[in-house]
């Protein structure tokens, strides 16, 4: 339990870095200079906030590794399950596309040719508001894991994970029709 909240504190603060970089981006870039000085001004400042940006990724990157040790510690019935709360996390939010992303292609190429109809499955779907996930069993088939889980107590689905690395997945599953 301990190394989930571990892992959910690092993703956090990985999260948070990369907002932190993504505003001061926007603050430079909405900033108008209108004399020479100011633009010297401008320059330092610039350059200032791409040191502060290179930190940052520096940081992030650290942060990241330590994110992927993590997970490559856990055990693969851990990692898979940690692979499908992101999943369902990010269908919980309602961030269709970062749900989109993690599909396997040959899977988004029969199912959902693109995320406007992921999107219209999903609300179809699965429940709104929060969404809890009763895992019944994890299986390695080869290169694969199958994973049975209920969603809910109401929706069982069957999920199907290919993990290429450490936090390196892809996503399928069972489409009810």
């Amino acid at each position: 339990m301990k190394k989930d909240n571990i892992l959910w504190i690092a993703i956090a603060i990985f999260i948070i870095l990369n907002l932190i970089v993504l505003l001061k981006i926007v603050i430079m870039d909405n900033k108008k200079v209108s004399n020479t000085t100011s633009n010297s001004i401008q320059v330092a400042e610039t350059n200032n906030v791409k040191n502060e940006v290179n930190i940052l990724k520096n940081e992030t990157t650290v942060v990241q590794t330590q994110v992927d040790n993590k997970i490559k510690n856990m055990s693969e019935a851990s990692r898979i399950r940690n692979y499908c709360a992101k999943y369902f996390d990010a269908i919980e939010k309602k961030k269709y596309e970062t749900a989109y992303a993690m599909l396997n292609e040959n899977f988004k190429n029969n199912y959902f040719k693109d995320e406007e109809s992921f999107e219209s499955y999903v609300k179809t779907t699965y429940p709104t508001g929060t969404i809890y996930l009763n895992y019944n069993s994890v299986e390695r088939k080869g290169e694969i894991f199958q994973l049975q889980l209920t969603i809910n107590d109401e929706i069982s689905q069957t999920m199907i994970i290919r993990e290429n690395d450490a936090n390196n997945f892809t996503i399928s599953f069972s489409v009810n029709q």
